[in-house]
């Protein structure tokens, strides 16, 4: 199998980032472009963005998953729009985890219909247009607010509340955009459509160096900082664990298992929503079997497992101790001062 991970020099620099900075730069100058010539869509109701600067995993999916929990014990309904990323199927429709799989609409989406509806859109312009249509239908407002997992670099939409997650572990690498370093454009344009950063510290990993200017130009920007950190679930009485999982940082993933208490007596990474082949599942297994250990992984990737496998694998539940209520009262200022369009 192949593993699918960010170049080193993404975190540190060094020559290939220098010689890529002109691919950067010609990146840099499409984004913009791309930014000015696409039509900005209005959604239906008021729309919070939460996105990330950075290609790969930055923790937006639980943050939204936390948000949606939260939102509910305050008496709102919302809606989250996701583009499915995975999935073959394009939209836009609602995600049934009865009848789909991460095949059909992506892993994070099955993992947040978990907790509420949730539309998958390839194009979120057309899924603001499907929206505005099953509003129309319903007798009473089913909705009052629309949750967008990632989409903080897409030009159709303008959010009317813009969260940015960062990693503290990765940062914004060496503050390059693709493809010499990870951040999607120049970090400034991100921060300036941002309404506040969201920084997620995992155990005891240090912060990456990058974290600095991060914060020094989010309090230029003006942006609150909402500090929090995740963790893995506490062990059980037997923990022995044959780990493995398929996502952006699966180093992280290890690492939070053996601070949680697991004892882990292998691991082995996949790429970044890479399906999980029979032939390697059944590898694992027997691997796992020698060592007397439980196969263990993410609970999105265990989403993905073929439909077999998950009696034989578990999955480690993934927390959030974050400024949730703070995060919360932004969310309902921007809702009361929302005008329809």
């Amino acid at each position: 199998m192949v593993e699918l991970k960010a170049p080193r020099f993404w975190s540190r620099g060094g020559w290939k980032a220098w010689a890529l900075q002109p691919l950067a730069l010609a990146y840099s100058g499409a984004v913009l472009a791309y930014r000015h010539l696409k039509p900005t869509v209005r959604a239906p109701l008021p729309l919070i963005c939460v996105g990330n600067y950075t290609a790969g995993g930055a923790g937006k999916t639980p943050v939204v998953r936390a948000l949606v929990e939260g939102l509910e014990a305050r008496g709102h309904r919302p809606v989250v729009v996701s583009k499915g990323y995975g999935g073959r199927l394009k939209g836009p429709l609602w995600v049934d985890p009865l009848n789909h799989s991460a095949a059909d609409v992506g892993d994070e989406p099955l993992l947040l219909a978990g907790n509420g509806p949730v539309m998958v859109a390839h194009s979120r312009a057309s899924g603001m247009t499907f929206l505005r249509r099953e509003l129309a239908k319903a007798d009473v407002k089913p909705y009052d607010l629309i949750i967008m997992d990632d989409g903080l670099q897409n030009p159709s939409l303008a959010p009317d509340l813009a969260f940015g997650v960062v990693d503290a572990g990765t940062g914004i690498g060496n503050a390059r955009t693709l493809p010499a370093g990870p951040l999607r454009e120049p970090l400034k344009l991100g921060l300036r459509r941002s309404h506040a950063v969201i920084v997620l510290h995992t155990g005891q990993e240090a912060d990456h160096p990058s974290m600095d200017d991060l914060l020094a130009l989010a309090r230029e920007c003006g942006l609150p900082v909402l500090q929090g950190s995740s963790y893995l679930q506490a062990a059980p009485a037997h923990p022995w664990v044959l780990a493995f999982c398929g996502i952006a940082r699966p180093a992280k993933f290890f690492r939070s298992l053996a601070e949680a208490g697991y004892r882990v007596t292998d691991t082995q990474p996949f790429g970044d929503h890479q399906p999980f082949p029979e032939a390697a599942l059944g590898n694992l297994y027997r691997r796992a079997q020698a060592d007397e250990a439980q196969l263990i992984t993410t609970e999105k990737d265990w989403l993905r497992l073929p439909e077999q496998w998950r009696a034989r694998v578990h999955f480690a539940p993934l927390h959030l101790d974050w400024e949730r209520d703070r995060a919360l009262d932004l969310i309902e200022a921007a809702m009361s001062e929302w005008q329809p369009g």
